[in-house]
C-alpha cells in the first residue's frame, strides 16, 4: 500500500482524514507543521501528500515543491 503523509494543522480534520485513511488499509504518516513533515518525509517512504496550504510556520504549496526536488 502506499505511504501518505497527511498535513494539516487542524487537529479534528487532521485526526478524520488519517483515521479514514488507516481504515482503508493505507499506511498513514501525520504531521501538523511544515518542520515535522519534513522529517517524516526524509524518514519514511511517502508515495501521496495531502496537504493544506496554509500551515502554522510555512507554507504548503513550498512544502509539496520541497518534495517534489
Amino acid at each position: 500500500m502506499p505511504g501518505i503523509l497527511v498535513v494539516e494543522d487542524d487537529e479534528n480534520l487532521n485526526r478524520g482524514i488519517t483515521f479514514s485513511l488507516k481504515k482503508s488499509g493505507y499506511e498513514v504518516f501525520s504531521a501538523e507543521s511544515v518542520k515535522k513533515a519534513k522529517r517524516i518525509a526524509s524518514d519514511n517512504n511517502v508515495d501521496v501528500t495531502i496537504c493544506d496550504v496554509n500551515l502554522p510556520d510555512g507554507n504548503g504549496l513550498e512544502f509539496v515543491r520541497w518534495m517534489r526536488c
